[in-house]
């Protein structure tokens, strides 16, 4: 019989952390140094130089795994409602994504009618149109051109505009209205693609230039769209011998805190920091740091290559790969814009390349 590694799960599990491993991290006994550790992941999120993207993603997931199971047995408390709403929609290309989309429909359908581009024994045009342009040109005319050469002439640049300015201007009311992110089919059925509303930068392995490529944002893009998006739920532990808070996204934090208690939260919003005292100690970012992001994540019995697709592998040394250089775009050479800041750090790596 093989013995059994002191971090090895003996069953399948479908989260990050086994079931009964999370209940005992979060016992009394423990939940100290639990959070202890979970509070040392702060310092590795923030870690750019050190790890990946999607790396450091995969500590917020650790985090929240384990705050919603404190939540849950009373260990912690949501204490604050930090209101991002200010920002939406300031981030959105709201001045100029009319016109770009519209332009877009009408070079496709302009590309459609030239015989050297596409052949003109397909008259039912591309899937593009079929899908997305057809009944986008029915909902503005009330008339469905089954053929591509009905619509060529059915539209001026300027109409198209005007009815995505529109529509899209009321999809933003709502949403703040609401505080209910703008629905990615509706951005579709303009024939808005993610690059006509986002400021996408030039390194992404997704070019994200297609009607249909909305399902293809990550997080960091997806909340330029929600008026929560910036918005969050500070949670604290207090006793005689440690005090933390930590932050999490306001919409992970919804899935687990009961509605009311949410709502009464919003109802005064107020400024957090995130703090860890222990012991009579201030953790900080170099204290963290000196606890290996591994050693910290065997700890709390974290199956790493679940949440860690890069499974913590040295920033440099993994864009140092070949195989790695080759593929990244000249993000360097953009001396007006400061990449440091940039969540994807400089270049969209697929996690499976090495």
């Amino acid at each position: 019989m093989q013995p059994i590694s002191a971090y090895q799960l003996p069953l399948e599990y479908p989260g990050a952390i086994f079931p009964s491993r999370l209940e005992w991290l979060c016992q009394p006994e423990q939940i100290e140094h639990t959070l202890r550790l979970l509070y040392y992941l702060n310092s590795w999120k923030k870690a750019s130089q050190q790890l990946l993207y999607a790396d450091r993603q995969g500590l917020q997931e650790v985090q929240a795994l384990v705050l919603e199971q404190a939540v849950k047995m009373g260990g912690i408390q949501p204490v604050i409602y930090i209101d991002g709403t200010r920002r939406f929609p300031g981030e959105l290309l709201l001045d100029s994504v009319a016109e770009n989309a519209a332009r877009g429909v009408l070079i496709h359908v302009k590309n459609l009618c030239d015989p050297e581009i596409w052949p003109p024994f397909y008259p039912d045009g591309s899937g593009i149109y079929q899908h997305f342009i057809r009944p986008f040109y029915k909902r503005i005319t009330g008339q469905d051109f089954k053929h591509v050469a009905d619509a060529a002439k059915a539209l001026e640049v300027t109409q198209i505009r005007e009815y995505i300015q529109d529509r899209l201007q009321r999809l933003v009311a709502r949403a703040k209205a609401t505080r209910q992110p703008i629905p990615l089919r509706r951005l579709t059925a303009l024939c808005i693609a993610p690059v006509d509303l986002l400021h996408i930068r030039d390194n992404r392995i997704y070019f994200l230039d297609g009607y249909d490529a909305w399902e293809d944002l990550d997080i960091s893009d997806q909340r330029k769209l929600d008026p929560e998006g910036y918005s969050e739920v500070a949670f604290q532990y207090a006793s005689p011998e440690a005090e933390y808070i930590f932050h999490l996204p306001f919409r992970w934090a919804e899935t687990f805190v009961p509605e009311e208690q949410m709502r009464k939260l919003q109802r005064t919003p107020a400024i957090s920091q995130e703090r860890g005292f222990s012991r009579g100690q201030l953790l900080d970012d170099e204290e963290g740091l000196k606890h290996p992001v591994k050693e910290i994540l065997q700890d709390l019995g974290v199956d790493i290559p679940r949440v860690c697709p890069h499974k913590l592998l040295d920033k440099e040394l993994y864009l140092a790969k070949p195989a790695i250089r080759d593929i990244l775009w000249p993000t360097r050479g953009y001396d007006h814009e400061d990449w440091d800041n940039d969540p994807w750090d400089g270049a969209c790596l697929p996690p499976d390349l090495h």
